[in-house]
């Protein structure tokens, strides 16, 4: 059986612009995203927030910070059709945690 070392487990929190809502409490619910990654957890951590590492595996942002607060936008579809996604930095727990919301 072959050994898991420094992986951790990242949890993407995005709350869609369309209302998430429970048939039984009708209270909105963000969507979450749990991935175990086999990484070390520094490398992960650069993936997700260095923009250079960033537009390798998911958007070429032009600027951003893990900082709670901090704004970043990107545009993404197809040929025929661009949208352009609003992102607001909610939490960061350095090379543990990282949320943002996504409209």
């Amino acid at each position: 059986m072959r050994k898991i070392n420094k992986s951790i487990k990242q949890k993407f929190n995005l709350t869609m612009p369309e209302k998430i809502k429970s048939s039984k409490t009708k209270k909105e619910k963000p969507l979450v995203k749990e991935v175990l990654l086999n990484a070390p957890a520094s490398k992960v951590w650069k993936a997700i927030t260095n923009k250079d590492q960033m537009k390798k595996w998911y958007f070429d942002l032009a600027e951003f910070k893990p900082e709670v607060g901090f704004e970043f936008q990107f545009h993404a579809g197809d040929e025929k059709k661009q949208w352009l996604h609003l992102c607001k930095i909610t939490e960061v727990a350095a090379g543990k945690k990282l949320t943002y919301s996504w409209k």
